[in-house]
């Protein structure tokens, strides 16, 4: 009914999905747990890291913070935000400082390349929780966020 050719385009195309497609898949699923260091506070839910994914193998990533939301400071936003961003980037950035053995987890790929999107957890516990209950974020799971100042 169908000649050889025919099948041996079939399975090539199949073959064309799976090495194209197969690796996005993977990628939506989380990591495990990953020990991490910390290369720079760039706003106070997004931090530079460089993560153990092996022994003697790191990686340098970016990380979104999971679950919360701190105030811009670039961009189209007020002096209040501004100063508001600079508050919970210098709490990030002493919250880090005081920690030890950070570990990253429930690490996936974030809407923007080039970054992830994680919890960072050390010895005080988990940073997301901290910046809210100082007030310097908010809970966030996507969506549109709300202004910072009125």
């Amino acid at each position: 009914m169908f000649s050889p050719n025919y099948h041996k385009w079939i399975m090539f195309k199949i073959l064309i999905w799976i090495v194209l497609f197969l690796p996005c898949f993977a990628l939506t699923k989380e990591l495990p747990p990953q020990p991490a260091e910390v290369l720079k506070v760039i706003d106070g839910d997004t931090i530079d890291f460089t993560v153990q994914v092996w022994p003697d193998i790191t990686v340098k990533t970016r990380v979104r913070l999971r679950g919360v939301n701190t105030p811009e400071k670039r961009g189209k936003v007020s002096d209040c935000e501004k100063k508001a961003a600079k508050a919970a980037t210098q709490f990030t950035i002493d919250w880090l400082t005081e920690a030890t053995n950070i570990v990253l987890t429930e690490i996936k790929p974030g809407k923007y390349r080039g970054r992830v999107l994680a919890w960072v957890i050390a010895d005080q516990g988990n940073l997301s929780d901290a910046l809210i209950a100082a007030g310097h974020g908010r809970p966030y799971n996507g969506g549109k966020r709300k202004p910072w100042c009125n």
